[in-house]
């Protein structure tokens, strides 16, 4: 009956809020326990400092303050932190810039399941519920297999493509010898996203699929 139908409706409804209740009370308290073990971090005067993970030491770069909106960095294949140098003082004051331990060798590999575990490990340590990350080219990889895992860790994405870097007369000379270089510049980096990483592999409605689990994402291009 009509009756019974909309009784049927109120108690989804209700339950539904109630569900929803419960998950907020559930992300709460885990989140108050993840700030309840935060451990201090002391910066020299350079903005430099280490931090003792399980893994090992890691070195940072930044600032780092009481409180704020936390930003993350995370370099290229190679690199270290210092890639960030010049934007740091433009992320605010809870921004760092880690020199992971990505390994040598061929890293299409799988190897940034490594760094996710030493992101993990960083905002464990520093009492982080939730972070910015910024990923720069392989650190970009690297961002994306950890939002991919640890959904609830990161409030916002960012992946940058640097390697192709070109100033304006560059450009011009790289699509006069290929007109399709600009679109190859831009599709190209983010396929290589896709495809390399056991993470983000698999057949084209897989890849949809895990790519719409990254959220909303911001993508930076150097032109």
């Amino acid at each position: 009956t009509l009756s019974t139908l909309r009784f049927a409706t109120q108690a989804s409804h209700v339950k539904n809020q109630v569900v929803k209740l419960e998950s907020k009370a559930k992300d709460s308290a885990a989140g108050d326990a993840i700030r309840a073990k935060a451990a201090e971090l002391t910066l020299d005067a350079s903005g430099r400092g280490s931090v003792l993970l399980p893994s090992g030491a890691l070195p940072v770069r930044g600032s780092w303050a009481d409180a704020g909106v936390v930003v993350i960095c995370i370099h290229d294949f190679q690199r270290t932190g210092e890639q960030f140098d010049q934007l740091l003082p433009f992320l605010g004051n809870r921004a760092l810039a880690p020199d992971f331990n990505i390994p040598s060798g061929d890293f299409r590999t799988g190897k940034e399941s490594l760094v996710v575990a030493q992101i993990k490990e960083l905002l464990d340590h520093l009492g982080v519920e939730k972070c910015v990350l910024l990923g720069r080219d392989y650190g970009a990889v690297c961002a994306g297999a950890f939002k991919l895992v640890h959904k609830t860790r990161v409030s916002a994405l960012v992946l940058q493509n640097k390697r192709n870097d070109k100033d304006e007369k560059q450009t011009r000379e790289m699509k006069k010898g290929n007109p399709n270089w600009m679109m190859d510049m831009w599709t190209g980096p983010w396929n290589f996203y896709l495809d390399h990483t056991g993470a983000m592999g698999g057949a084209g409605k897989e890849k949809h699929v895990k790519c719409k689990g990254l959220g909303k994402v911001t993508l930076l291009w150097p032109f």
